[in-house]
């Protein structure tokens, strides 16, 4: 009797050791997310992107990285065509990953999207135009109508852990899909409870984005934005005063005497790196991640260590 009671006190203290532990990390998250953040948000896309560029997460449930002393866990993964969606989960914050599987490479994005709009439907009944290969791509996973229903969906696994809020994230062409989807699920709030709360001190963070829409379009996401509350931010590399030939396309000038202007979503903040022989070199996942990151590092060092202590 005597064993059996000190082994169950052996368990109590193990519990409860294990519970102190779990309590440090939310304090330590907190703190965080209080002081940073909109760096956090940076940070975990940037993670979760590279994770999905480099194949590192083969199966769902994969820890990607652990930040104030919780993991960054991927959910699920859903393809359709082309078109990838992973969704990462830290804590209750939902981290959505667009990416293009096929058309990846700076020469790519730049053929393949050709200057051509299409109308984009709205019932605010703004006369919206954007780019019409994203567009048609994005569609196909998330027809019109249907964004809410198809958010719910993918969050559904860890709806357990009640996500509180929303990142939407790509690179490249998965830069534009992200866009394309915000501009959806801003256009179907009056209908779903669920965007509602999710986009409410939400994110887009977008990592070498081509032009995505017109300025009516670029102006009702700024304005929708800054409603909810949520982050926009767009990050484009740049060496000496070459920047990512796909962050200036599709044009943003008149061509043929045909008006096709084309804008970004919100101002570009330039990451600075090394020199290339190429300039289609620095539309490159890893250059920007790595960047993003040494950028915080140096210059929010407080923030970086809290992060990763």
């Amino acid at each position: 009797r005597r064993g059996g009671s000190g082994g169950a006190g052996a368990c109590t203290c193990a519990s409860g050791a294990g519970a102190g532990v779990r309590a440090a990390a939310v304090m330590q998250k907190t703190h965080v997310l209080a002081r940073w953040p909109h760096e956090v948000d940076v940070v975990l896309s940037a993670l979760a992107l590279e994770a999905c560029h480099t194949n590192t997460v083969h199966q769902l449930g994969t820890t990607v990285a652990v930040l104030a002393g919780v993991p960054l866990v991927l959910h699920v993964r859903e393809c359709h065509l082309s078109v990838e969606v992973y969704v990462f989960a830290w804590g209750r914050i939902a981290i959505l990953v667009f990416l293009d599987n096929v058309v990846t490479g700076a020469g790519d994005v730049i053929r393949s999207m050709k200057s051509q709009r299409v109308p984009f439907v709205s019932q605010s009944g703004v006369q919206m135009q954007v780019e019409q290969f994203a567009y048609n791509r994005i569609s196909n996973m998330f027809p019109p109508g249907s964004v809410a229903i198809k958010i719910e969906t993918l969050l559904r696994y860890i709806r357990g852990d009640s996500p509180c809020r929303l990142i939407l994230t790509g690179f490249s062409l998965g830069a534009a899909y992200a866009t394309l989807v915000l501009a959806k699920c801003f256009d179907s709030l009056p209908q779903s409870k669920l965007l509602q709360s999710l986009l409410v001190r939400g994110s887009l963070v977008m990592f070498g984005t081509p032009r995505v829409g017109c300025q009516a379009f670029s102006d009702k996401l700024q304005a929708d934005a800054l409603a909810q509350e949520l982050q926009i931010v767009s990050y484009s590399t740049q060496a000496s005063s070459t920047r990512d030939p796909v962050s200036n396309h599709p044009s943003a000038s008149k061509n043929f005497g045909m008006t096709r202007l084309f804008r970004h979503s919100n101002p570009v903040t330039p990451l600075s790196v090394p020199s290339v022989d190429d300039e289609k070199k620095l539309h490159d996942v890893l250059l920007y991640t790595r960047a993003i990151k040494q950028q915080l590092q140096q210059t929010k060092p407080d923030f970086w260590h809290s992060l990763f202590p």
